[in-house]
């Protein structure tokens, strides 16, 4: 709609075509309703700036209504709403105004008057209208921001657990070795004594091969169950690595914190198991409601610092993880008695890139993320020293009644 075409409404047929026909010989184009809905009706579906007159007088919503509403909820196009009363009391005049008028025009009005303020608010309409393009650009560009920091922010989620699998993987190779070898010891032994038990079958056996093999026999349900076990174990903790590294696993749903310990317990066990004594004090807690990698994400990052920390303070430690709920929230709470974190240090080590770890240590990312991730779960990630040593953290999530993201 173009600017030089003015919407009139007034539900007097006199009134009306007088100012129709005022606007004609002024140059303009003129669309008229006879009430305030069909006014407004017009004014949101155009898709230019728009001069409307209004009359004051009106059944259903008058023309202070109208311009009030245009006011408080503007469209998608800029409009500039002229008041038309016969009011001439500045009292009146000024209540119009306050509710949203840009400008009045009186009964019977001047011709003159009425093209000069027309030309004014076409004046403004066109300030307007670059106001809303640059508003639209910028809303654009805002959003392409959000989406690209949104995306950076994944990436880094995702780099931070390849980063922790990566300081895992060596302990994790271990891990599979132990099983690996015992398995074959295993097979070699039955290889080895395969011979004798064949030939045990054979009537020409001695007694002393005979009962070789006798003893081997009542032997091999032990070596296939170990060999079971040595199986287990591997499937296990390749199937948590992967699943821990699949990326496109991440899927919201409903899981027990206390299943995320364990599981971040499982991946961490190298990293644990030669100084640090785990003690678990889980309760009965109800499901939490998220994606359950991420978090298990952010309990294996609290876990490895947790195990660095007793590295670092040179002596065996302590690892106690805690559950309990408590009005309507889930809390998890882990305490290590390692080193502890600097008193300057605790307001900082939830920031970006920060981290007391020697060089080549640490990244400084894994405790910014893990709040990122608690955050967007609408919880809550604490840290403190506690008062017998060490590091205490603590997990505060919505739970499953009170859960929503």
């Amino acid at each position: 709609m173009k600017t030089n075409t003015v919407y009139i409404a007034d539900d007097n047929d006199t009134d009306r075509t007088i100012l129709e026909s005022a606007l004609r010989k002024l140059g303009f184009e003129v669309v008229s309703f006879t009430t305030g809905d069909a006014i407004c009706d017009a004014i949101r579906k155009a898709d230019r700036p728009v001069i409307a007159l209004v009359d004051w007088l009106m059944p259903g919503r008058n023309g202070v209504d109208i311009c009030r509403e245009l006011s408080a909820n503007p469209p998608s196009s800029p409009v500039y709403s002229i008041i038309v009363t016969s009011r001439t009391d500045k009292t009146d005049i000024a209540f119009a105004l306050d509710n949203g008028a840009d400008d009045f025009v009186t009964k019977p009005f001047n011709i003159v008057e009425l093209r000069a303020r027309i030309h004014v608010g076409i004046r403004l309409l066109a300030s307007r209208q670059q106001l809303f393009d640059s508003n639209g650009r910028l809303l654009e560009h805002t959003k392409n921001v959000e989406q690209l920091a949104a995306t950076r922010a994944e990436q880094l989620v995702r780099a931070d657990r390849l980063s922790t699998i990566g300081i895992l993987s060596a302990g994790m190779a271990h891990e599979i070795n132990n099983p690996t070898s015992f398995i074959a010891i295993n097979i070699q032994t039955l290889e080895e004594n395969l011979q004798t038990v064949s030939t045990a079958l054979d009537y020409g056996a001695t007694v002393e091969q005979k009962q070789e093999a006798g003893l081997f026999m009542a032997a091999v349900p032990e070596i296939l169950g170990e060999m079971k076990n040595g199986i287990a174990r591997i499937r296990s903790i390749v199937n948590g690595l992967k699943s821990y590294s699949h990326l496109t696993q991440e899927k919201h749903g409903y899981f027990a914190i206390d299943d995320c310990m364990e599981t971040a317990l499982h991946l961490c066990a190298n990293r644990l198991k030669y100084h640090v004594t785990v003690e678990k004090m889980l309760g009965e807690t109800p499901q939490v409601f998220g994606d359950q990698f991420q978090i298990e994400q952010v309990l294996v990052n609290i876990f490895t610092n947790a195990a660095d920390a007793i590295e670092e303070s040179g002596r065996d430690g302590v690892l106690t993880l805690s559950t309990e709920c408590a009005n309507g929230k889930v809390i998890a709470q882990i305490h290590d008695t390692g080193r502890g974190i600097p008193a300057a240090a605790l307001e900082k080590v939830f920031m970006p890139f920060y981290t007391t770890k020697a060089i080549g240590k640490g990244t400084g990312l894994g405790l910014s993320i893990s709040r990122t991730i608690i955050t967007d779960h609408k919880g809550e990630l604490l840290v403190e020293n506690h008062a017998e040593g060490g590091a205490l953290f603590t997990i505060i999530l919505p739970s499953k009644h009170k859960a929503a993201i």
